[in-house]
């Protein structure tokens, strides 16, 4: 009975990350249409967005088939890897472009203090995740460290004009 309980949790969590990668592709696709409807000039002025925007799409896609893929027992750990990496460079770039086009559209503050509220709630996150157990320190480091140079890097930089 034990295998197939953990058989069971491992199908629940990869439909449900499934879940959430088809989430964030429909607002993916969302803001390519709303961009492209309202103002288009905005992808080709701002190559790293745009590029963003882009390649989000086939990280998470690629997220979800790995996920698919982990419900393999002899093929979980692997597969939890790849879709984990995607997940987080996918999500990575959807944040950094609703980053950016806050800071296009709104004012560099308001990107600030969106950037600063996802590095903080993933901070909080990994927090609660590594006290009761879920994964290891240097496990949780790694992830955030990873997702925090990414939103750093190709989101917040982008939208003070530091790198374009």
């Amino acid at each position: 009975m034990g295998k197939e309980f953990e058989f069971e949790i491992v199908k629940t969590k990869a439909k449900q990350r499934i879940d959430i990668n088809m989430t964030l592709l429909l607002v993916a696709f969302t803001i390519f249409a709303l961009i492209a409807t309202i103002k288009p000039e905005i992808l080709t002025q701002n190559k790293i967005m745009a590029v963003q925007l882009t390649l989000c799409i086939p990280f998470l896609i690629t997220s979800s088939f790995a996920r698919i893929k982990e419900i393999k027992p002899k093929l979980y750990k692997i597969w939890n890897k790849v879709g984990f990496f995607n997940f987080i460079v996918g999500y990575s770039f959807l944040i950094n472009t609703i980053g950016i086009m806050l800071s296009l559209l709104v004012s560099t503050w308001v990107s600030l203090v969106f950037f600063i509220a996802n590095i903080l709630m993933s901070t909080i996150y990994s927090y609660i995740e590594f006290r009761h157990g879920g994964d290891s320190l240097s496990s949780r480091l790694l992830k955030d460290g990873f997702f925090i140079a990414m939103v750093i890097m190709f989101g917040v930089l982008p939208s003070l004009g530091i790198l374009q």
